[in-house]
């Protein structure tokens, strides 16, 4: 199933916009999923641009864990004030990602 941007306008294609985002944004709603039960969480993050790559930053165990270990397809959403913008704006990526416990 393919889902599309309503607001065309308002979508950010870019890659420097994206990374732009990536690198000013503090926090991250990250969703998990283990045995069809859902966990978001909210994380502050470091993005390292030349590795292309978020990092968070958490305990050696405990729930984000068990359920990345379980499952590492994972959902993410950010919220930033933009410059140009009066209010908090979301960006919501197209597809999931895969984690990986560094």
């Amino acid at each position: 199933m393919s889902f599309h941007v309503r607001r065309k306008d308002r979508e950010i294609t870019d890659p420097n916009e994206l990374r732009q985002v990536l690198k000013t944004t503090k926090y991250v709603t990250v969703a998990l999923c283990m045995d069809n039960e859902p966990y978001l969480v909210a994380l502050s993050h470091g993005y390292d641009e030349t590795k292309n790559c978020v990092y968070f930053h958490c305990a050696p165990e405990g729930k984000k864990l068990v359920y990345l270990k379980a499952n590492n397809r994972v959902w993410g959403r950010l919220c930033w004030i933009s410059a140009s913008l009066t209010s908090a704006t979301t960006f919501t990526p197209r597809s999931t990602s895969q984690a990986q416990y560094i």
